[in-house]
């Protein structure tokens, strides 16, 4: 089954388009499906509705999993036999009368207007590093941070984004969510200012003080700069390491302006790709940002903190300053309004508030 497990993650990807986070998602959640079933001697091809409810009753019992998470997975599983069923490699759906499991009704967690004040604080102070690599991740962090927190993206839609989804003229960022749902985002002040700062930094390659990141973030690599310069590769490599780390070495100063006149003329002129993005150039993968928002969290002195705490702060911050369901369904990207209601609740003490004022 490992075969037609890779190939139906094939198949919700490249044709139903499912984002990088949610494919994973399914081979995590079908994975620990078969490992199940082959321990406990089923054939999956031939289970019966009782065969997923004793599965879901290991998953709660055994595996501790939450309502939540076991709906997820009731859903990866019903996708799953479904395309099996397209396939005729079984003749009958078990998902097909396995209900959702009752989930209980809590709002989301979300940081505090002193929490975010102290996480944006944190951002901005970096690390103190004075060295530009040191100066552009922070300013990346930055970045990162106001974009869940002041446009609510998802942490896969923040690390796919290109530049030529941000339009300075008017504030607004173009968006593509889940299932390829595309969605404008409207920046806020200091997110634009951010934005622009950040690009003013990234673009700048100058091999006299220190190479910039502006190279790899171009989508070359110094074998294509070395090809295409006629200098070699070894020179350009030994050049752009000098700048970058400040060594110490009797460098041939000809190549070097060689080198920066064929920047200047070649490598300038050509468009940045993604917005955030890692030293070579590719872009921020979701790991990644995971850790980077983890370990600014620590410093601002918020535990356990993860990007989609960000995203519920974003809603949260718009519901208190009068959002209505609608305006929030559209700002976060959902398919459905039910999923939006869970920030429509009374936050922060403010039920208790207007509670008194009414009973009193």
């Amino acid at each position: 089954m490992d075969y037609f497990l890779q190939d139906f993650l094939d198949f919700t990807h490249f044709v139903h388009g499912r984002s990088d986070n949610t494919v994973q998602g399914y081979r995590f959640d079908l994975s620990q499906f078969l490992e199940w079933a082959k321990g406990a001697g089923l054939d999956i091809t031939k289970l019966k509705p009782t065969d997923i409810d004793d599965l879901f009753l290991w998953l709660r019992r055994e595996k501790g999993n939450t309502a939540q998470s076991v709906n997820r997975k009731r859903s990866s599983l019903n996708g799953f036999y479904k395309w099996l069923l397209r396939k005729e490699l079984v003749s009958k759906n078990p998902m097909e009368f396995v209900s959702r499991m009752k989930e209980p009704k809590t709002l989301p967690k979300y940081l505090t207007p002193q929490e975010q004040e102290a996480l944006i604080l944190a951002a901005q102070n970096g690390d103190g590093a004075k060295r530009f690599i040191a100066s552009y991740t922070s300013q990346r962090t930055y970045l990162l941070i106001l974009l869940l927190l002041d446009c609510g993206l998802r942490i896969g839609e923040a690390c796919s984004l290109k530049w030529d989804s941000v339009n300075f003229d008017d504030g607004t960022l173009k968006v593509n969510g889940k299932g390829d749902k595309e969605r404008m985002a409207i920046l806020s002040d200091r997110l634009l200012s951010a934005l622009k700062e950040y690009l003013e930094r990234v673009s700048v390659i100058d091999l006299e003080k220190k190479v910039r990141p502006g190279i790899p973030a171009r989508g070359l690599k110094l074998a294509q700069i070395a090809k295409e310069s006629g200098i070699p590769w070894g020179t350009v490599v030994e050049i752009t390491i000098a700048g970058r780390h400040k060594l110490d070495r009797n460098l041939d100063g000809g190549r070097k302006r060689e080198l920066q006149s064929f920047i200047d003329e070649k490598v300038k002129p050509l468009p940045l790709q993604y917005v955030l993005f890692n030293r070579g150039g590719k872009p921020l993968n979701t790991r990644q940002a995971f850790r980077i928002i983890r370990d600014i969290g620590i410093k601002a002195g918020i535990k356990n903190l993860y990007p989609h705490l960000l995203r519920h702060s974003f809603a949260v911050n718009l519901r208190r300053k009068g959002a209505d369901t609608m305006l929030l369904k559209e700002a976060l990207g959902h398919s459905s309004i039910l999923t939006t209601q869970i920030y429509c609740g009374f936050t922060d003490g403010e039920f208790k508030e207007k509670m008194r004022k009414l009973v009193n």
